[in-house]
């Protein structure tokens, strides 16, 4: 099995943050995804941010992944964002992340949307357009 990958996007200008994940983690790409999460975003003042997870590529949650991505979710709720928008295609991952949103409380805190790949840039012109007001 060959081991997933991540990128985290700061655009600190638009105040939009997007992460795209790919694969399954094991613990030591989902450490390395923690650690980096927390130097890059734990810093900023992410209640004006907009974040996209991109969930396109991800694999199916397992059992083995879940606790890591309890740990994720958690991050994402301690941030306090503004926005969390998922671009998910498939509708297994969709239903298994709304389980972890319910799970984590994340749906009490801030706005939270799923979208398609196509509707990535009207989302991010709404966003500067609420920013600009």
């Amino acid at each position: 099995m060959e081991i997933g990958s991540y990128t985290i996007t700061v655009e600190e200008d638009r105040k939009i943050i997007t992460i795209a994940v790919r694969g399954t983690f094991d613990d030591k790409k989902a450490g390395e995804f923690h650690q980096d999460y927390l130097e890059r975003i734990l810093p900023l003042n992410t209640s004006e941010y907009l974040l996209l997870l991109d969930s396109v590529d991800m694999d199916v949650i397992d059992m083995e992944m879940l606790p890591k991505l309890q740990i994720s979710f958690a991050l994402y709720r301690k941030s306090n964002f503004k926005d969390i928008c998922f671009i998910i295609l498939n509708d297994d991952i969709r239903k298994q992340v709304l389980r972890l949103i319910r799970f984590s409380g994340m749906r009490d805190m801030t706005d939270i949307s799923f979208i398609i790949p196509e509707e990535v840039n009207a989302k991010r012109e709404q966003h500067e357009l609420r920013l600009s007001k």
